[in-house]
C-alpha cells in the first residue's frame, strides 16, 4: 500500500550532556531520518524553516517503534568544524524535522 501518512515522534527529548553539547534522543512510529538544529533562545527566532534545519546537517536514522532510541549530538549551530562550539551557560532551543522512506514528513 502507498504510505500517505507522515512519521511521528513517539519519543523526543533534548538535554545538555556537557558544557558544549546538546543531545537529542528520539524514536519514531516508523523508520525515519531525523534532522535537528539548535538556535540561541535569545535570538528572537520562534520557528525555523525546514531548510535551516536541514542546512545544519545534524541527522540520524531510526528503525521505528521496535528499534532502539537514536541520538544526535549537536555541538555547533551547524555541523561545520570551522564554526564555534555552543557556548557554556547559554540557553538554546532545539528544532527537529523527520521524514520517512516515502518522503512524508512532519515537524
Amino acid at each position: 500500500t502507498l504510505d500517505q501518512s507522515p512519521p511521528t515522534f513517539t519519543a523526543l527529548g533534548a538535554s545538555g550532556i556537557d558544557e558544549n553539547t546538546i543531545e537529542v534522543t528520539f524514536q519514531c512510529n516508523e523508520p525515519c531520518r531525523a534532522y535537528c538544529r539548535v538556535t540561541r533562545s535569545d535570538s528572537g527566532e520562534t520557528s525555523l524553516s525546514i531548510n535551516r534545519i536541514l542546512k545544519a546537517d545534524f541527522q540520524a536514522d531510526q528503525t521505528g517503534p521496535s528499534g532502539a532510541y537514536q541520538a544526535i549530538q549537536l555541538d555547533r549551530l551547524e555541523n561545520d568544524l570551522s564554526l564555534p562550539m555552543l557556548e557554556r551557560g547559554t540557553l538554546y532551543d532545539t528544532y527537529c524535522w523527520i521524514k520517512d522512506e516515502a518522503v512524508q514528513h512532519s515537524c
